[in-house]
């Protein structure tokens, strides 16, 4: 985030300018140096403030689809003295172990963010569960199913925040909008006439749309390489021109759109004077009002039919996911939205999930309520049959790197999370971790069994002792001080105010050879935990001894803890684990920037200690006033941290001032209200 430039009259500039020059004296009596730099910089603009820019070329045919721009507009600059939260709020209902929450932009030239409050009363408490979110989505996750949850947002400012938005609620439902396709063992012909038998092994969803009635029902089918689906509009009697069906799918599931070419976006597939045709349009950029699309383009790895035959419109489709925009592998997912619609009446007449339409509106204008992929489903790919050995997770009939990385690409998900998929829970204890990754790993490129073998065998290695070591202010080490045929590893640290920037593998891990692969490192924000992990795989794996198995780079001045670590062996079984925690003696007396700064209300200052000493920190203000000091009595040798209440001081620059015997350090402080 850019701080915003801080002007000051020129007289108060003067004066502050004499002051700064007799404070730099007193911070620092024993080095002479200058005192801790304060970094100043210019406001992020965000949310809302900049003009649509939505592009899409012109079209022959569904030019009724193309989104028209939001009702957001810009404000040309001027500030927002009003402060105030979401016009609109809502919340919706229907999705499996999460309920996703939209809200109309605030236009400010202040506004920096937005907090999401969620309770399951609507008169409250209300409790923040996302903090300083950028977009105007937010997808909370982990949510039992049947429960009531009200939400309320508050826009955040430069310096101060909004009071609460109306609420709006929803309730999560268990496998709500989640298409689990069937496996086909026969690819069905595509000539828009649904045949039952053909389709026998589809899935079988009705495709619903608020205030209409009748059915529209679509059904999902795959093979080893092709996606099928048919769409039977029940509702639609005459083929038309444009009648058809839309399909917007969100590839890697991030819930938002990729800035890579023609890779995620919109494919209709449609009726043209007499021919079924296709066409993809490739989206990009931030819902609601910076949706940008390419033009259409025809997709030579999709066929398509559609005919009345029935005596109603029916649709059928199968795209080859080997090739782009898909380039899938096989039992692969994706976020997914689809439509039926009625080109001679311009109507819809059918959309998944319905949840869509029924909400979205309240926020955006046009057909802007379809662009926005935090509010999609998932489509989930069938496996085949044939093999129904655990560690084959895409039943290839063999265990390679693909297996492993399908289970990896899973972790950190439980039961609850939208994007938990059962068959990669390799040991059905409803998480996907270390332990499902290494017990894949551990048949990498060896024959399959010829009978059912047991996952959940006991290690027969002994403890593994650990320690986290922590080496500075901003690093720490994990060690290995004995361990037996280690191949993995995952630890959950709890960190204050900070953020990893770096994982180095050690040399402990791959010492014997095996390919080790460190896992991409997840921080949650409002618990204040990192979750990392690492796992080997190849004829070597697991390691014994001791040895360095990481460092751990933050992105500032911390003091870490250890949750919880576990440990797996070459064939995935769980360790025994003992943690130490060791924090270094510090080599000199220091104080390190403090954080947040500039800040509102209260501050963390922190500094180290070669050895115990009697602390006395003073707080000054420009004029050299002492405005606060805290006797702080005798603190051991390491690393301290001290928050400082500021609410009662006035705006301004500040001195911070930490002594211990023979020495006096500091840094300077913004407090801005």
């Amino acid at each position: 985030m850019k701080w915003m430039k801080i002007f000051v009259c020129s007289l108060v500039l003067a004066g502050m300018l004499q002051a700064q020059s007799q404070m730099v004296d007193l911070l620092d009596e024993s080095a002479k140096t200058p005192a801790l730099a304060i970094e100043v910089r210019s406001p992020v603009h965000v949310l809302g403030l900049a003009e649509p820019t939505l592009q899409i070329a012109p079209l022959d045919a569904f030019t009724r689809l193309i989104p028209c721009t939001s009702d957001a507009t810009p404000n040309n600059g001027q500030l927002d003295a009003s402060l105030v939260p979401p016009a609109a709020v809502v919340a919706m209902s229907g999705y499996h172990g999460l309920i996703p929450v939209a809200w109309k932009p605030v236009t400010s030239d202040t506004l920096t963010g937005y907090d999401v409050y969620r309770s399951t009363s609507a008169s409250g408490p209300y409790s923040r569960v996302a903090q300083s979110i950028l977009n105007c989505y937010y997808r909370d996750q982990g949510m039992a199913a049947g429960i009531t949850c009200y939400y309320k947002i508050k826009s955040i400012y430069i310096n101060t925040e909004s009071g609460f938005s109306s609420f709006s609620s929803a309730v999560a439902v268990e496998n709500g909008y989640v298409i689990r396709s069937g496996y086909s063992t026969a690819a069905p012909t595509i000539d828009g006439v649904i045949n039952g038998a053909e389709w026998a092994q589809a899935q079988a969803v009705d495709v619903l749309y608020p205030g209409l009635t009748g059915v529209t029902r679509l059904y999902v089918k795959n093979d080893q390489n092709r996606l099928f689906l048919a769409v039977d509009d029940q509702k639609n009697i005459k083929l038309d021109n444009s009648d058809g069906v839309g399909i917007f799918f969100d590839r890697d599931m991030d819930r938002e759109w990729s800035s890579d070419a023609k890779a995620e976006g919109l494919i209709q597939v449609y009726w043209d004077n007499g021919t079924a045709k296709n066409r993809f349009m490739s989206d990009h950029g931030k819902w609601p009002d910076k949706i940008t699309a390419e033009g259409a383009v025809v997709l030579s790895g999709i066929s398509q039919g559609i005919s009345a035959a029935s005596g109603h419109v029916q649709t059928e489709i199968a795209i080859d996911l080997r090739v782009a925009p898909f380039s899938y592998l096989p039992f692969a997912a994706m976020g997914f939205l689809l439509y039926a619609f009625d080109g001679a009446n311009g109507q819809f007449y059918g959309a998944w999930p319905q949840e869509t339409v029924a909400k979205l509106p309240a926020l955006v204008s046009g057909y802007l309520w379809a662009y926005a992929p935090f509010s999609y489903g998932d489509l989930f790919l069938a496996q085949s049959e044939p093999s129904n050995f655990w560690a084959d997770v895409d039943r290839d009939h063999d265990v390679d790197i693909m297996d492993i990385q399908l289970v990896a690409g899973r972790w950190g998900t439980d039961q609850y999370s939208a994007n938990y998929l059962a068959l990669y829970d390799v040991n059905s204890d409803g998480c996907i971790d270390i332990f499902d990754i290494q017990l894949v790993a551990s048949w990498w490129n060896k024959p399959l069994p010829s009978f059912k073998l047991a996952k959940d065998a006991v290690a027969t290695a002994g403890t593994v002792k650990m320690k986290l070591i922590q080496t500075g202010a901003e690093t720490c080490e994990i060690w290995i001080d004995a361990a037996g045929d280690l191949a993995a590893f995952q630890m959950e640290l709890a960190v204050k105010d900070a953020a990893l920037r770096e994982m180095v593998l050690g040399e402990f891990l791959p010492k014997t050879g095996n390919t080790v692969i460190a896992l991409p490192p997840s921080y949650d924000a409002n618990q204040e935990k990192i979750t990392l992990g690492a796992f080997s795989y190849g004829a070597h794996a697991g390691a014994n001894g001791a040895g360095k198995l990481a460092q751990l780079v933050f992105t500032r001045s911390t003091v870490v803890q250890v949750t919880s670590a576990q440990c797996a062996d070459k064939n995935g079984h769980a360790l025994a684990v003992e943690v130490e925690q060791i924090e270094t003696i510090p080599e000199e007396f220091r104080v390190y920037a403090s954080h947040p700064n500039p800040f509102n209300s209260s501050t963390v200052i922190s500094f180290s200690l070669p050895e115990a000493a009697d602390v006395t920190m003073s707080l000054l203000n420009m004029r050299g006033q002492v405005v606060a000091e805290h006797p702080l009595g005798v603190m051991s040798a390491g690393m301290h941290e001290v928050v400082w209440d500021a609410s009662r001081q006035p705006s301004g620059v500040y001195f911070c001032r930490i002594r211990v015997p023979g020495a006096v350090k500091g840094g300077k402080l913004l407090l801005l209200r």
